[in-house]
């Protein structure tokens, strides 16, 4: 099953939501850092799920995203001004 992992991300800490179709939604709040969003994604990865991530724009979003994408089959980088 794929697993759909959102970040809101700020400069002292991040909230991660984490949703699989039939399971609980599970949240996580921790400092935010590189090191710690991959160890995130490395508990995620169990078995042969997918892992689907969204953060939102910003400007370290290149950074980021450049520094995730080996943690996460696919990376999303969401700009909610332009989202409908």
């Amino acid at each position: 099953m794929d697993k759909y992992i959102g970040f809101d991300i700020d400069d002292k800490k991040t909230v991660a939501c984490v949703v699989q179709n039939g399971k609980k939604d599970i949240y996580a709040t921790f400092v935010s850092g590189i090191e710690q969003m991959k160890n995130l994604l490395k508990t995620e990865r169990q078995g042969r799920e997918k892992l689907h991530l969204t953060f939102e724009i910003s400007g370290q979003a290149g950074y980021r995203y450049d520094h995730l994408r080996g943690y996460a089959d696919d990376i999303t980088v969401s700009n909610p001004s332009k989202m409908t």
